[in-house]
Order: structure tokens, then sequence, then C-alpha cells
């Protein structure tokens, strides 16, 4: 699965890209992912899905209402496009299953071109007294939820989130280092054949992000990180469909 480029992209790429909708002549295109093929409309509707870090838990509100990952989304896309419509629950930990299904029916038939789904997985596979096996089955659950999505998915792999534990998670429902690995391995199995994903290394990004980029549960992004976290997303889906829209 071709789904990034090596090294880094150079400004005046970006600038031609944006200026002429396509590659410069004296090279061939990049390489991309089917999904990818049409990328200059892969912002123009973008759904988000998944549980409170997605919906915005602790982020305040605007207008009336709370704000979410989809209205930092809208805020970092700069090209024209319908306004990122939100998906994600804040009550996901209660029923990772039936709140999965429920989502996933509604993206469905919103029909987007970008599914974000940055922290879609991560309770099917937290949980008090769940032992590897428990773990592994219901991550098979959500993966299998995720099959039907047409177009681009942003999927997020499972952190480390030991920073949160006696604070919004108790110990047992934080998976063994050994079975997390495990699980992020199964993760990437099942992407790797599947074009129109492209993973994103929330784990990574944790240990790279700014101080202040956690809230003080230890499991929440601050909008601060969250705006991080949102532009560190666009790169990677910039990575994997570069064509003009995506950046």
């Amino acid at each position: 699965m071709q789904m990034s480029r090596p090294g880094g992209v150079h400004p005046l790429f970006l600038l031609w890209l944006l200026v002429v909708g396509g590659p410069p002549a004296w090279g061939a295109a990049p390489p991309r992912s089917s999904s990818c093929a049409r990328a200059s409309a892969t912002l123009s509707r973008v759904a988000v899905m998944g549980a409170s870090v997605s919906a915005g838990f602790g982020w305040g509100r605007q207008e009336g209402r709370g704000r979410t990952l989809a209205d930092l989304l809208d805020d970092t896309v700069a090209t024209e496009h319908t306004p990122v419509r939100n998906f994600a629950s804040m009550w996901f930990f209660k029923n990772p299953l039936a709140a999965g299904q429920r989502q996933v029916g509604q993206v469905l038939t919103y029909a987007p071109t970008l599914t974000v789904a940055v922290d879609f997985l991560f309770w099917f596979v937290h949980g008090a007294e769940l032992d590897e096996a428990q773990r592994l089955a219901r991550l098979e659950q959500g993966l299998a939820l995720l099959e039907p999505l047409p177009g681009p998915i942003l999927l997020g792999e499972l952190p480390a989130m030991t920073a949160a534990v006696g604070k919004a998670l108790e110990p047992g429902m934080l998976p063994s280092p050994e079975t997390l690995a495990r699980l992020n391995r199964r993760i990437s199995e099942w992407a790797r054949p599947r074009d129109n994903v492209v993973l994103l290394p929330l784990g990574t990004w944790l240990v790279r992000s700014p101080d202040g980029s956690l809230q003080a549960d230890g499991l929440h992004p601050t909008r601060e990180g969250a705006k991080w976290i949102a532009a560190r997303m666009m790169d990677s889906l910039f990575e994997a469909c570069p064509a003009p829209g995506v950046h």
C-alpha cells in the first residue's frame, strides 16, 4: 500500500499544486492510493466520527454549542468545502459497538469524501476486566464496522495513554504494553491492503506533542493540542493524497 511519499515537500511544489492543479511537468506524479485519484475533492465533504476526543471534550463552547474536532478541521482546511460534519459522541465509551454502528450508518448516509476516525477504535480495546483475547476480539468488531465506509479514511492508531491512569482511566482499563503493540500490529495489517486507509501514528504524535497538549485528566487533548493534531492529520492526508485542496 503506497500511502506516503518519502522525504519532505518543497514549498514551491505546494504552490505549484495549488495554482495549476497538478504536479510540475518535469517529473512523474507522486504515488497515491486509488481512493485519492480525485484528491482535489477529498476535503470537499468531510465527516468526523468517534469518541470524546473527536467530540471536543473540555474545549468550551462557541455559538451556543461545544467545539469539536470538526470545528477545528473547518478552521484548518483553507479550500472551499462543505462545513465539516460531526458524528462523534462523548458517550461512545458506554457501548462502543452500538455507538460505532450508529455512527457508521450516519456517515454512510452522509456520503463524505473523507472520513476522520481518529479515536474511533479506542474504546473497543479499553475497558475494565478485559483480557488480551477480549481486546483483540473487540478490535475486530471495530475494524469490521469500518469496512463499508467510502473514500479515504484517516484512522487513528492506539496510543499508550498511561498519563491518564488514576485520572480518567483506572489501571485495569489499559491494555498491557505487549497487548497494545499486538493491537496496533493488527490495525496495520488490516490497513495494509486497503488503499483508502491512512493510519495516524497517535502514539508518536503524543510523544512529540508540545507541552500543554493534554488536559489535566491525561486523556483528552487541550484545544491547542487538538489544533496541533489537526494540522498533523492534514499533513498525513497530503502525503497520502498529494493534490490541490488537501493542504
